[in-house]
């Protein structure tokens, strides 16, 4: 049910650029903490003006069978 809320809500959306820059990152062995930053400016399909977001989060990788997967997102407040 939340899948199908959250893309009839992007549907109302238009994405005009989405980016992320990694702004800390430590590594040790098969852990890696980091700090992502998501920009993303949108507009509405109804002719609003475009809009500017951003979200600041704190991530955990671990390496598995060679790839990196997320362990945990913590925003930052």
């Amino acid at each position: 049910g939340k899948r199908l809320d959250t893309l009839k809500m992007w549907e109302n959306y238009n994405y005009l650029d989405l980016s992320y820059d990694f702004k800390e990152q430590t590594i040790s062995g098969d852990t890696a903490n980091v700090r992502l930053e998501w920009l993303v400016r949108t507009s509405q399909k109804m002719g609003k003006q475009p809009q500017e977001g951003r979200t600041v989060l704190d991530v955990t990788l671990k390496k598995e069978d060679g790839h990196w997967k997320i362990k945990e997102i913590r925003p930052v407040s």
